[in-house]
């Protein structure tokens, strides 16, 4: 089972990273993503498939002051 920000997600394995930012609605842009503790390219979103054991963090930007 994968962590998405701390939550098992058997839905998401073998997705590519890119698919998974899109259907949760992130920008790929405004998000840094994180799997297994290692900062994931945004170039390689697309390449990045979701492993069944996989830690993954995504962190959105939010500007304001």
């Amino acid at each position: 089972m994968a962590q998405v920000n701390g939550v098992a997600r058997a839905d998401v394995i073998g997705m590519p990273l890119d698919e998974l930012l899109a259907a949760e609605g992130y920008d790929p842009c405004r998000v840094a993503c994180e799997a297994d503790g290692e900062i994931v390219a945004r170039a390689n979103y697309h390449a990045h498939r979701i492993a069944a054991d996989e830690q993954l963090e995504i962190v959105s930007f939010v500007g304001g002051g």
